[in-house]
C-alpha cells in the first residue's frame, strides 16, 4: 500500500502509524495523524516475502513498484508495536507525548591509585547523567583515552553508563588519566575518583613488582571467602609479572582506607592462618607474616563489621639484601549490610499470631513509630550505611482476601548521623488488620542494586490496627416525619472509619476483623432492645441494625432525644463523630364513638396522638402510619357490606386502604376518603348511610402497628382502637337514662 507522495523539510520529525486490522482485512497510513491511506487488504495475516520485520527497510530485497531501497534515510526513534488497533484519538496521544531526554553531564573515572608495568591495569568510566553520578547516561558514548597504551585502542566505545579498559604502561612511574575527546560532549569536565584513597586524583602510578589481589563485594560481620594475594614484578626479558615471593615467608604490612564514607569507627579484620589482625586505618599498618607458595602466592580472608568502600593497603619495605624494595598493592571493595531490619519500637507492635487475636496497637490512620536499621546478619548495626533512597513497601498479613490499604511514609534515608538507623515517626496504614513492612534499595548503593531479600528486611507482624471511629446514621421509624414511635423498630447504621476519614474496608465479618458493636443512647442502653450490631452484620466497614427499638416504660412519657451512639467491644466510638439526634414520641391511634341519621354518611373518629408531656394530643408530623378498619353490626337492620345494596353500610375509602370493609361497589366524594397515611393526624373515616328505615349500631375497630395501640379499658394489655356508630338517633336511645363519653 503507497500513500501520495509527501513532502517534509530535512531534519524535521515525522510521526508515523501503520494499523492492520487482520479481522477487518483493513490496513492504514496515518502521517502525523492524519490518515493519508487506507485500504482493505486480503490478507492471511502473513508478512509475505519480507522475512523478518524490519524498520526503515528489510533485508530481503523486497521492493514494491517505484520504491527504493533503503528509502528510510534518517533517525529513528521510540518505535512501538501494539496488538491492537489504536483510534485516532490514542494514535494522537503517542505522537503528541514527550519523555525527558537524560543529558550527559561529565565523565568520572574510577581506579585505584597502583598498577604493575607487568600487567594491564583496570580502569573503569562512568557517563554520569548528574553531578553526583547518582544517574547514569545510558546511551553509547565514544572516548578517547589518555595516556596512550590503552588495550584495543585508544579510542573506546561504551553504553549502558559503565564501561571498564585496561592501559597497559610497561615502564614504572606515574601517568595522568583522562578523556581527550567525546561523543556526545559532556556538560562539564572529567572528574576522577581513587578508589583506595576517595581523592578525586587522576594520576595513576605503575611499579615494577607489587601485590596483586582484588575483592568482591563482601557482606556486613560475615568472613569472605579466601582472598589470593599474589606478590609479583616483572620478568626483564618477556615483560611479564612472575612470582616475587616464591616459597617464602614475607612480613606484609597492612591497613585500611575509609573511601566512603570517608570516616568510620570500626576496624576490618584480617585473618592469617589461626591468627586474626585488626588492621589500623593509616599506615604503616601491621605487619602480617604470609607464607607464600611457589607461585608466589597466598590467601587470606577479611570481615568488616560495617559497611561502606574501603580500600585494603598492603606494603613490603625490603631490608639487607633486599634493602630499597618497596612493593606495594591496594584494593578497593564494598562491604554491605547484611539486611534491612525493619521493626516498632512502639509498645504493643508486635501481632505474632497475625490475627484478630492480637491486642490493639494503633487505631488505622494514627501514626507510630517504625525503624529502619542496616545490619549484619543478626541484626547488629552497620553504622557507617548512609543512603538517601530506600523505599518502604507493607504487606497485608490479615485479614486473607482484604485490602491492603496504604502507607504514609514510602520512603525514608539513613543520613551519617544516624549511625545506620533511622526512625520514621510518622508512618501509618490506612486500613485495619495486620501488616508487615519491607524496606530495599530504591536506588543503587556504591553500585549495589540489592541488600538483603524480601524475607530478611521485612519486619514482624504489626498490628492489630483498629478503625479510629464510628460515624452513625439513622432511618427513623418514620423517617419522612423525622421521629420514631417508642416501641417502633428503626434502623442505624455504623460506619468505621481510619483517622484520617476513610472507610476501612477491612472491618468486615466475613474477614474476621469486625467486632459485636453495641448502640446506646450516649452510653445508655437502657429501654433498648436489639441494639446490637453483630461482628457477622459488617461488611466493607459498613454494619446497619434494622429493627433496633427504644421503649419508655410507660406511654405517658413526654418526647425524647437521643444520641445514638455506636461502641465495639475493643473500644471504638463514635463519641466526638456523627451521632445523630433521634426523636423518640409515645403515641397511640384514638377512634370516638359517633352517631347520626340513617340516611347521611357518618363520620367516626380517628385520630393519631402523641404524648406531649401533659395529655395526649394530635400528632400531624405522622405522615408515616398506616391502619386498617373492620366493621361488625351489633344490632338493628344494619348489615356490613360493599355498599351495592340497601341497608348495607361500608367505609368510604375508593382505594381500598382501609381494608376488606370498604364500599368497593360504589364510589363515594372526595373529601370523605379513608386516608391512611393520615393527613395532620386524621384517618378521615366515613361510614356509608344505609337508607332509610336502616338503622343500628356497628362496632368499628381499626388494626394498628403495636407502638400505636393503647391500654383502653385499664387492663394492662394495650389494644388497639374502637368505637361503635349508630344510625338512625339524633337525641339518643329512650332506653339509655345517662350516657356519658369518656376520653383519655
Amino acid at each position: 500500500m503507497t500513500t501520495r507522495r509527501l513532502r517534509f523539510a530535512a531534519n524535521e520529525w515525522v510521526y508515523i502509524t501503520v494499523t492492520w486490522d487482520l479481522t477487518a482485512n483493513q490496513m492504514a497510513v496515518i502521517v502525523n495523524g492524519t490518515n493519508r491511506r487506507s485500504r482493505n487488504i486480503n490478507s492471511n495475516g502473513n508478512l509475505g516475502n519480507v522475512t523478518t520485520l524490519y524498520f526503515g527497510d528489510n533485508r530481503s530485497g523486497y521492493l514494491v513498484s517505484g520504491a527504493t531501497p533503503a528509502s528510510a534515510n534518517g533517525a529513528i526513534d521510540e518505535i512501538r508495536i501494539y496488538d491492537s488497533v489504536l483510534t485516532s484519538a490514542q494514535i494522537r496521544a503517542d505522537m503528541n507525548a514527550t519523555h525527558p531526554c537524560a543529558a550527559l553531564d561529565h565523565f568520572r573515572i574510577e581506579h585505584d591509585g597502583s598498577a604493575l608495568t607487568c600487567q594491564p591495569e583496570a580502569v573503569t568510566f562512568r557517563a554520569c547523567a548528574d553531578p553526583a553520578c547518582n544517574t547514569l547516561y545510558t546511551d553509547p558514548v565514544s572516548v578517547t583515552l589518555t595516556p596512550s597504551g590503552w588495550v584495543g585502542g585508544d579510542t573506546q566505545t561504551f553504553s549502558g553508563g559503565v564501561g571498564t579498559f585496561d592501559l597497559r604502561h610497561t615502564t614504572p612511574g606515574t601517568v595522568t588519566l583522562g578523556i581527550s575527546s567525546s561523543t556526545p560532549l559532556p556538560a562539564a569536565a572529567t572528574e576522577c575518583l581513587n578508589t583506595a584513597t576517595g581523592a578525586a586524583d587522576c594520576n595513576l602510578t605503575f611499579h615494577d613488582s607489587g601485590f596483586v589481589y582484588s575483592i568482591p563485594t563482601q557482606t556486613s560481620c560475615a568472613v569472605s571467602a579466601p582472598v589470593t594475594i599474589a606478590a609479583v614484578r616483572k620478568d626483564i626479558t618477556s615483560q611479564r609479572c612472575v612470582p616475587a615471593f616464591a616459597n617464602r615467608t614475607a612480613n606484609v604490612n597492612f591497613w585500611t582506607t575509609y573511601v566512603d564514607p570517608a570516616t568510620g569507627s570500626r576496624q576490618l579484620t584480617l585473618n592469617n592462618g589461626s591468627t586474626d589482625y585488626l588492621l589500623p586505618t593509616a599506615s604503616p599498618g601491621t605487619a602480617v607474616p604470609l607464607a607464600f607458595d611457589a607461585n608466589g602466592e597466598t590467601t587470606v580472608t577479611v570481615q568488616y563489621p560495617d559497611a561502606g568502600r574501603l580500600s585494603l593497603n598492603s606494603e613490603f619495605t625490603g631490608t639487607g639484601s633486599e634493602s630499597g624494595l618497596v612493593m606495594t598493592g591496594s584494593a578497593g571493595f564494598v562491604t554491605k549490610p547484611a539486611r534491612f531490619v525493619v521493626q516498632s519500637p512502639d509498645l504493643n507492635s508486635d501481632c505474632a499470631s497475625g490475627d484478630a487475636a492480637c491486642s490493639v496497637f494503633r487505631a488505622a490512620g494514627d501514626t507510630f513509630n517504625l525503624t529502619v536499621r542496616a545490619a549484619c546478619a543478626d541484626g547488629a548495626v552497620t553504622p557507617n550505611f548512609v543512603h538517601n533512597d530506600i523505599t518502604l513497601s507493607h504487606n497485608l498479613v490479615a485479614p486473607a482476601g482484604g485490602s491492603p490499604g496504604s502507607i504514609a511514609v514510602t520512603s525514608t534515608a539513613i543520613a551519617a548521623a544516624d549511625n545506620g538507623e533511622t526512625t520514621i515517626t510518622n508512618q501509618s496504614v490506612s486500613e485495619v488488620g495486620v501488616f508487615s513492612f519491607t524496606a530495599q534499595l530504591g536506588s543503587p548503593w556504591l553500585g549495589e542494586t540489592v541488600i538483603g531479600d524480601a524475607t530478611s528486611n521485612t519486619s514482624p507482624n504489626i498490628g492489630r490496627f483498629m478503625p479510629a471511629w464510628f460515624d452513625v446514621s439513622r432511618v427513623h421509624g418514620c423517617d419522612a416525619g423525622n421521629f420514631t414511635y417508642s416501641g417502633q423498630p428503626f434502623a442505624v447504621t455504623a460506619t468505621a472509619y481510619n483517622s484520617a476519614g476513610g472507610i476501612t474496608s477491612n472491618y468486615s465479618g466475613a474477614l474476621g476483623f469486625a467486632f459485636d458493636t453495641t448502640l446506646s443512647d450516649a452510653g445508655d442502653t437502657s429501654n433498648f432492645s436489639n441494639n446490637l450490631i453483630p461482628a457477622a452484620s459488617f461488611s466493607g466497614g459498613i454494619g446497619t441494625r434494622g429493627d433496633v427499638t427504644y421503649t419508655f416504660h410507660s406511654p405517658l412519657t413526654a418526647p425524647a432525644t437521643l444520641n445514638l451512639r455506636a461502641t465495639d467491644s475493643d473500644g471504638v466510638s463514635s463519641l466526638g463523630h456523627l451521632e445523630p439526634a433521634t426523636d423518640i414520641h409515645s403515641g397511640r391511634v384514638r377512634m370516638a364513638n359517633a352517631f347520626g341519621s340513617e340516611l347521611l354518611d357518618l363520620a367516626v373518629p380517628m385520630h393519631v396522638e402523641h404524648y406531649d408531656g401533659t395529655a395526649f394530643v394530635d400528632f400531624p408530623a405522622d405522615v408515616c402510619s398506616l391502619a386498617t378498619v373492620s366493621l361488625t353490626p351489633v344490632d338493628g337492620s344494619l348489615a356490613v357490606g360493599t355498599g351495592a345494596n340497601p341497608g348495607e353500610t361500608c367505609i368510604r375509602d375508593d382505594a381500598g386502604k382501609s381494608g376488606s370493609n370498604n364500599c368497593s361497589a360504589t364510589t363515594g366524594p372526595t373529601t370523605e376518603q379513608f386516608t391512611a397515611p393520615p393527613a395532620n393526624a386524621d384517618f378521615n373515616l366515613w361510614l356509608k348511610a344505609p337508607g332509610q328505615n336502616f338503622t343500628g349500631n356497628v362496632d368499628v375497630k381499626a388494626t394498628v402497628d403495636s407502638w400505636l395501640r393503647f391500654d383502653w379499658n385499664g387492663d394492662g394489655t394495650p389494644d388497639n382502637p374502637a368505637a361503635r356508630a349508630t344510625f338512625g338517633i339524633y337525641r339518643g336511645d329512650d332506653r339509655i337514662i345517662y350516657w356519658r363519653e369518656r376520653f383519655d
